[in-house]
C-alpha cells in the first residue's frame, strides 16, 4: 500500500514537471520564431488578444499584463511593453 502512495506520488510529480517543461519548450519555440525574423529585419506582427485589450480599455493594465503573460509567454518587460502599446493605439 506505501508502494503504491510512493508511485502515485513520483508519477503526479512527473506529470508535473513534464507539463511545465511542454510550456518552456513552446515559449523558446516562439522566441526563436521571433529572433529569425529579427534577424531577417521583417516586419513583426504582435498579436493582439480581445481579453487582454478589454482589459486595456477598462484600465485594468495590471490584469492586462497578468494575461499577456500567460497568453503569449511574454517576461514582465514584454508584457508591460504590449500593454502600453495596445493602450497608446487604442488612445489614437
Amino acid at each position: 500500500m506505501g508502494m503504491l502512495i510512493i508511485a502515485a506520488s513520483i508519477l503526479g510529480i512527473g506529470m508535473l514537471i513534464y507539463s511545465k517543461l511542454m510550456m518552456i519548450e513552446e515559449r523558446v519555440k516562439r522566441q526563436e520564431k521571433l529572433l529569425e525574423r529579427l534577424m531577417k529585419h521583417e516586419q513583426i506582427e504582435t498579436p493582439v488578444s480581445d481579453e487582454v485589450l478589454a482589459l486595456v480599455r477598462k484600465g485594468k493594465e495590471v490584469q492586462a499584463v497578468k494575461e499577456a503573460r500567460e497568453r503569449f509567454g511574454f517576461s514582465l518587460l514584454e508584457a508591460k511593453q504590449y500593454v502600453d502599446q495596445l493602450r497608446n493605439e487604442t488612445n489614437k
